[in-house]
């Protein structure tokens, strides 16, 4: 990994490692620096996990509900740093993942090491399009216009439109061209006499979308925006209510649909800012995977 990719590696656990506790051996008056002395080491271990330029550790081979040190998985104790289930560090890893949604199967290419948290497919992406499908004739999409906010992967994207949408999957500049090759992947346009893509045929396509900057370019015309674990880095909530006030500002009908796991009480936060603004009501648990979709209707 390169200097860079280990600093947002970091950023990255420190985000999902929760909670943290102290050992016994900590007195109750340990300071910052020991805290964050610990959460680096940790991060370290965690980061051989993941870099291919160091040995596999075997038995952190397969780590859902451990943490990777130089002695093995931590397991989850009250004095363990743990990660939030069902995340696995090793699934990131995988160069390719493969799901079946409306009869059509679509492969999801991952790129953790060079892109990190916006080239893999996140819990919360699955259990909407799921959700998305099982519930098509309560949110018909069949003829609509949906944007994704940080569609990463871009699979919420795509199954939408297999459900009929017609999609702009969004996302900031560093993820837009692997964000783009994997619609591509999945959605080989129909092509002209000249080997050009036909324009009528573009289901989805894809936008450079960075919350509280560019957003007024779109113009506010859609019937869902939708967003999986986009709540998460509370610098970014001001920016992204900002956007969704904005996407919402022409229409009546517009609903938001997010799917989320809330790690903190910050990510709690959100939602209540988000209900200064919009109706927000709860509409789908998934016990196994800790996933919560909430629906946002706009109050008038």
């Amino acid at each position: 990994m390169t200097a860079y990719q280990q600093v947002a590696t970091k950023l990255f656990l420190y985000i999902l490692l929760v909670p943290i506790t102290m050992s016994n051996s900590w007195s109750s008056t340990g300071s910052n620096q020991d805290t964050a002395s610990y959460l680096d080491s940790k991060a370290d271990n965690a980061d051989k996990c993941i870099d291919d330029s160091k040995p596999a550790v075997s038995s952190c081979s397969s780590a859902e509900d451990s943490l990777c040190t130089d002695d093995g998985p931590v397991a989850s104790s009250s004095n363990a740093v743990v990660l939030y289930r069902p995340t696995a560090l090793h699934a990131f890893r995988q160069e390719t993942k493969k799901y079946s949604f409306v009869k059509t199967e679509l492969v999801i290419k991952q790129k953790w090491e060079d892109i990190g948290v916006a080239a893999v497919v996140w819990d919360a992406a699955v259990v909407l399009a799921e959700y998305l499908e099982k519930n098509s004739e309560e949110f018909s999409l069949r003829g609509k216009r949906v944007v994704e906010l940080g569609a990463g992967t871009g699979l919420v994207s795509m199954v939408a439109a297999l459900l009929g949408a017609k999609v702009i999957a969004t996302d900031r500049k560093l993820a837009l061209q692997f964000l783009q090759e994997n619609i591509q992947d999945n959605f080989p346009c129909i092509k002209d006499e000249n080997g050009l893509c036909e324009q009528d045929d573009k289901r989805i396509s894809v936008k450079e979308l960075d919350w509280g900057q560019n957003h007024k370019q779109f113009h506010p015309i859609f019937d869902y925006i939708v967003g999986a674990d986009i709540v998460y880095i509370e610098e970014t909530f001001e920016h992204l209510l900002e956007t969704m006030l904005h996407l919402t500002s022409s229409s009546r009908k517009s609903r938001i649909l997010l799917s989320c796991r809330i790690r903190y009480e910050r990510d709690e936060r959100f939602l209540k800012m988000m209900s200064n603004h919009f109706v927000v009501k709860e509409i789908h648990h998934d016990d196994k995977r800790d996933i919560k979709i909430y629906v946002g209707d706009r109050e008038r």
